[in-house]
């Protein structure tokens, strides 16, 4: 009879591997991994500026040899990064044997316990009849059979763990040895070691070995897992998996800002995985939701979801709206898909209540979090975005289903309008909303400028804020996207005809649309978002050669010629003046308008030495006075609605006379900040006298200052000014900021020599020995008698500022007064 199995009978394979060990090992790996590249970038840069003091025979092999270097040490620290994951990896293999051995003890240690199940008053059952000793000899051979039995089984068991264990270890072996290759990459993350994040170290450059039948696999497991997830962790497999998601969306980010696209591998991934949780996309956070999972995994999912969207559809990354999953090219149908033969089907049964919206901003914030937060999607994809987020924002506040918070639409609009095709594309009318088809731009203008936001409009301008940067990039197709926006922005929101959706206008809308905000029973605009206002005021900064071009008579055109030399756009009188009194709606937004405006007409006044005849003295002055009337034109039409004085209050601003001190003070920063405004030149800088008495042509602006005096019934007053000590000194001001200005620029034909010779106490001598023009400060202060010593006493400020005009009254001439006649008249006229 066989012997009854006892505890020590089972004695399965052990190990002498310590798994904390194993771990501190690996985080002292991975601490060291940085500290390698640390010192050795630190030892390069040494190098490199050591090797710049020697001959170049010398230098060149020292740097040559700090390169070396440096892919020695990223070498070493991919070593220690790759050996620190795989030691971890085999930690957990140790750990996974020793708990498996534990259990497999404590399930023999129970079995013997309860002798395998065997109870003697069982024993044959079939022969009542057995005398004691028969039972017990017959209870103790079945009892040797059954652990006999039980201990083939759990031989069996720890045989399999133990061949698994040494497979583990062969496999550690060989992936130390053959490094960071794509199939052990994905067999480690198979095994729940987010291997993946180490792809971007290893090979962010080089297309991920990913398959579209790997995304299908990733989807239909997500799917499973969240079913369970209210009883079950994520699986580590699953979350292996979610880190080549993770992975290919950071490394689609990166792709993004060089231009390149994604492999047919991983497109196909993306669409696979998107084609496998289709009905389940805009449901996914509520899913979630419902799922025990930790903040981190749920964090996890939804980035790569919103990630993942946006690389997808991404035409530049080799995406499209024909990868999206039909859920989200219904809702790209829904707002953007409905124009020409090419146009989506629209197949959402019923209006949207905004809870796609609802669940993209979960994923981009989640997105946003992980440092994604400029990522974009493609253009047909985020014009969708962008129109259903105007359309469904919580104009009243009310909070309704139907509608989104400032909050998520401020998360929606950062990524959607980050692409700048698709803002074009909605602002010249190339994608149509479905309902409003060719009147989509203004739709989306009503709806994302006419709300008043919370920010100022920070989060409305985002649709255009971008046309500035765009236009000055130095990219000709960037430059002609910005024009072409610019231009649709323009004469979009200045149309003064009612379009079919509407009974008013758009610019009576933008004039006349915001109720009642403080001083205005009617609020423009730049009242109620003075942030949109300012976006537009930089706009029409960048292009403000466009505001004072010919007025010819002909309608506004877009033409965007490829001859440099030639004009990209025509804007019509009206629509200029009305688009500079959106802009003029916001104080901050008309200030800088204006000091460009004056900035510009005195850098090309500084032409006037090369003018050849009273004729380009006129054509000159038309067009400066063009702009400066559309100034007084807007200011005049944004305050008529004003209740109270709010026309002399907006005077109270110095309006004119503080637009023409800064423009000539800062008048070098002005010209290189507005490309198209040429370089300083000549001796003919601006209207001076003229120019500071501005006022006398344009009675409805009214310095509360008393620099400008009016008749009680608004015309001018008779007489000048002179004698009157506030207007005298900002008249010396501006004419010694201009002389600064000409003495500064070595091509303006006057220097220091010249001014000296009117009077020599107008400079002085600096530290350098060399005469230098005395600070505007210093000769406004009172007046000593001169002295005889060298003339270092003051001039009086008016002696100053007369002697000072010599330099233009005497080198213009005629010019400067044929100029100063058009410029009048032209600016009256508008």
């Amino acid at each position: 009879m066989a012997a009854i199995p006892t505890l020590g009978s089972f004695d399965p394979p052990t190990t002498t591997a310590d798994e904390d060990a194993l771990e501190a090992a690996a985080r002292t790996l991975d601490a060291h991994s940085g500290r390698i590249l640390g010192q050795g970038t630190d030892v390069v840069a040494r190098m490199d500026h050591t090797a710049v003091e020697f001959s170049e025979l010398v230098s060149e092999p020292i740097k040559r040899r700090g390169g070396e270097f440096l892919s020695a040490a990223t070498a070493a620290m991919e070593g220690a990064v790759w050996g620190s994951a795989v030691t971890v990896q085999w930690a957990g293999s140790v750990r996974e044997y020793k708990e498996a051995v534990k259990a497999l003890l404590a399930e023999w240690e129970a079995a013997v316990g309860d002798s395998f199940g065997i109870r003697e008053s069982e024993v044959g059952g079939g022969t009542p009849n057995l005398t004691p000793a028969e039972r017990e000899a017959a209870t103790e051979e079945a009892t040797a059979y059954a652990g006999q039995l039980k201990l083939a089984e759990m031989n069996a068991a720890a045989n399999a763990a133990y061949e698994k264990f040494k497979q583990d270890a062969a496999d550690t072996g060989a992936r130390l040895k053959e490094g960071p290759t794509p199939e052990n990459l994905r067999a480690m993350a198979e095994g729940g070691v987010d291997s993946w994040a180490l792809y971007s170290l290893f090979g962010m450059n080089a297309p991920l070995p990913l398959t579209g039948d790997w995304g299908g696999v990733l989807g239909k497991d997500l799917l499973d897992a969240i079913a369970r997830g209210n009883v079950e962790d994520l699986p580590a497999s699953v979350r292996g998996q979610l880190g080549a998601l993770q992975a290919l969306i950071e490394r689609a980010h990166y792709l993004q800002s060089i231009g390149e696209r994604l492999s047919a591998g991983e497109l196909d991934y993306l669409e696979r995985f998107f084609g496998a949780v289709d009905k389940s996309v805009f449901d996914m956070p509520d899913l979630l939701g419902d799922t025990n999972w930790s903040d981190a995994d749920k964090a996890l999912i939804l980035a790569g979801m919103g990630g993942g969207l946006l690389a997808v559809s991404d035409e530049k990354l080799g995406g499209g709206t024909a990868r999206l999953p039909d859920s989200v090219r219904n809702f790209v149908a829904a707002y953007a898909g409905g124009k020409g033969k090419d146009a989506l089907p629209y197949r959402m049964s019923e209006p949207s209540d905004g809870d796609e919206l609802r669940a993209l901003a979960s994923m981009f914030d989640a997105l946003d979090d992980q440092g994604m937060a400029l990522m974009q999607g493609g253009r047909d994809f985020s014009a969708a975005i962008t129109i259903a987020t105007a359309e469904h924002l919580d104009s009243d506040g009310s909070g309704s289903v139907f509608t989104v918070s400032e909050a998520t639409a401020r998360t929606l609009l950062d990524h959607s309008t980050a692409n700048f095709e698709a803002n074009t594309a909605i602002l010249n009318g190339d994608i149509e909303h479905p309902f409003y088809k060719e009147d989509t731009a203004e739709h989306v203008l009503r709806e994302m400028f006419g709300h008043q936001w919370e920010d100022g409009g920070a989060t409305g301008a985002k649709l255009v804020d971008w046309i500035p940067r765009a236009a000055t990039s130095g990219d000709k197709e960037l430059q002609d996207l910005a024009t072409e926006a610019a231009y649709h922005l323009i004469t979009t929101m200045t149309n003064d005809k009612a379009a079919e959706h509407w009974d008013e206008s758009a610019y009576q809308f933008f004039t006349d649309g915001y109720g009642n905000i403080g001083e205005f029973d009617k609020a423009p605009l730049g009242v109620a978002n003075p942030l949109i206002a300012q976006s537009m005021g930089r706009t029409a900064i960048t292009y403000i050669d466009y505001l004072d071009a010919p007025n010819v008579d002909r309608d506004s055109e877009l033409t965007l010629s490829d001859d440099p030399r030639a004009d990209d756009m025509f804007l019509d009188k009206g629509t200029r003046a009305r688009f500079v009194e959106l802009v003029m709606g916001d104080k901050t937004a008309g200030n800088a308008l204006g000091e460009a405006a004056y900035a510009k007409v005195i850098a090309e006044a500084g032409d006037m030495a090369d003018w050849k005849g009273w004729q380009d003295a006129r054509k000159e002055a038309l067009e400066d006075g063009g702009l400066i009337g559309l100034l007084d034109t807007a200011y005049k039409n944004v305050y008529e609605d004003a209740t109270g004085d709010a026309a002399d209050e907006a005077t109270v601003d110095k309006q004119h006379a503080t637009w023409v001190r800064s423009a000539s003070t800062i008048l070098k920063e002005i010209v290189t900040e507005i490309p198209q405004v040429k370089a300083i030149k000549g001796v003919g800088q601006i209207l001076i006298r003229e120019g500071l008495e501005l006022g006398k042509w344009s009675p409805n602006q009214i310095e509360s200052s008393g620099i400008w005096q009016f008749a009680d019934n608004g015309a001018p007053a008779q007489g000048d000014r002179e004698g009157d000590p506030e207007y005298e000194k900002f008249g010396f001001e501006v004419t010694h900021s201009v002389v600064s200005n000409l003495l500064d620029d070595p091509k303006s034909g006057v220097d220091v020599d010249d001014v000296r010779a009117i009077d020599s106490r107008l400079v002085e001598k600096g530290p350098d020995g060399e005469y230098r023009l005395r600070d505007s400060d210093e000769l406004l202060k009172a007046n000593d008698p001169p002295s005889s010593d060298q003339h270092r006493g003051n001039l009086d400020f008016r002696e100053a500022n007369a002697a000072l005009q010599q330099l233009f009254d005497e080198k213009t001439g005629k010019l400067y007064e044929s100029y100063v006649d058009a410029f009048v008249d032209q600016r009256k006229d508008q």
